[in-house]
């Protein structure tokens, strides 16, 4: 699994920026142009096939899925605090 390092400024207290990470609403919110939905449980690894993936595809994929949430957090931290609606 690639290493992926993002710093994202918000100006909202860390309770607010903590809560509104845990949002299933928010990530959905966050997600919506991937149209990924929110299920249980987890994926397994694909073995050498999986690490050809990671290498090639999964870093810029993830850097780019967790560039958007962290706006979407940042948007909804900073103009209306928890309120996702």
């Amino acid at each position: 699994m690639p290493t992926i390092y993002l710093s994202t400024f918000i100006l909202a207290t860390p309770a607010i920026v903590f809560d509104l990470s845990r949002s299933i609403d928010l990530h959905q919110v966050s997600t919506k142009q991937t149209q990924e939905r929110v299920i249980a449980g987890r994926i397994s690894p694909l073995g050498i096939l999986g690490k050809i993936a990671d290498h090639l595809f999964l870093k810029k994929y993830m850097e780019t899925l967790l560039m958007n949430r962290n706006l979407t957090i940042k948007q909804h931290a900073e103009s209306t605090g928890q309120n996702i609606s």
